[in-house]
C-alpha cells in the first residue's frame, strides 16, 4: 500500500551509481568525524548492555537463587522505561540534536559505571539496584535512538543514508554475540559483582579514549 502511493522521484544524484559505488563507508564517516564518534561509543555501549541481558537474569536465578518470575518482573520494567522515554522524546524539541545526544550517551557511560559502583558496594540491594537501573537503561534508549539518527538523516546526504543506516545496524550488532562470549566467560570466572565493576570501569575508559581521539582528529 506505502509502495503505490510512494511518488519516486529520479534526481540527477540518483543517476551517479558509479560515483556513489566508489565512495567507502570510511571516506563518508571521515568526513563527519562527530557522526563517527557516536557510532563507536554506541558499538561500545551495546557491547557494556549485554552484561546486563544476560546477567541479570543470571544473577537473580543462578546466585540469589529467586524465582524466574521476579527476574521478569524486573526485565519488565525495561519495556516500561521505554514507554515513557518514548513518549517524553515525542513531545520535546532539541535545539541541538548533536549536544543533546552526546549529553544522553555521556549520561548513559555514567549510568553504567554507578550502576557498577553500586553492585559491588551495596550486594545486599543488588535486586533493588537491578529495579533502577532497567527502568533507567529503559529511559535512556528510548530518548536516545531518535536524536542519533535524526542527526544521521541531517548529516549525511540522502544517497548514503541507506549504506552508513546499514552500516550503524550491523556494527552494533556485530558486538552482541562477542558481548555474550564474554560476559558468559567472565560471570564463571567472576563474581557477579566484580563483573560489573569492571564493565563500567571498561565502558568510561574506552568512550574517553574514543573522545580524546575525536578531538585530537577535529
Amino acid at each position: 500500500m506505502l509502495t503505490r502511493k510512494t511518488k519516486f522521484k529520479v534526481t540527477k544524484s540518483n543517476l551517479n551509481i558509479d560515483d556513489h559505488d566508489k565512495t567507502s563507508i570510511i571516506s563518508i564517516l571521515n568526513k563527519h568525524v562527530s557522526l563517527l564518534e557516536l557510532i563507536i561509543v554506541v558499538m561500545i555501549l551495546n557491547f557494556a548492555i549485554t552484561s546486563i541481558e544476560i546477567g541479570v537474569p543470571y544473577t537473580i536465578v543462578k546466585v540469589l537463587k529467586k524465582s524466574t518470575t521476579i527476574s521478569g518482573n524486573i526485565q519488565g520494567l525495561f519495556s516500561l522505561g521505554i514507554v515513557i522515554g518514548g513518549g517524553i522524546i515525542s513531545i520535546i524539541s532539541l535545539k541541538d540534536v548533536l549536544v543533546f545526544t552526546r549529553r544522553i550517551y555521556n549520561t548513559f557511560t555514567l549510568m553504567l559505571v554507578i550502576f557498577g559502583i553500586s553492585i559491588y558496594w551495596l550486594p545486599n540491594y543488588t535486586l533493588e539496584v537491578f529495579v533502577i537501573f532497567e527502568l533507567s537503561l529503559g529511559f535512556m534508549t528510548a530518548i536516545s535512538d531518535p536524536p542519533l539518527f535524526t542527526y544521521i538523516q541531517k548529516e549525511i546526504p540522502r544517497e548514503y543514508l541507506g549504506r552508513i543506516n546499514t552500516y550503524l545496524y550491523t556494527s552494533v550488532q556485530l558486538l552482541t554475540p562477542l558481548g555474550v562470549a564474554v560476559y558468559s566467560s567472565l560471570f564463571e570466572l567472576l563474581s557477579y559483582q566484580q563483573v560489573y565493576l569492571i564493565s563500567g570501569v571498561f565502558v568510561l575508559l574506552v568512550v574517553s579514549i574514543v573522545k580524546k581521539a575525536h578531538l585530537w582528529l577535529r
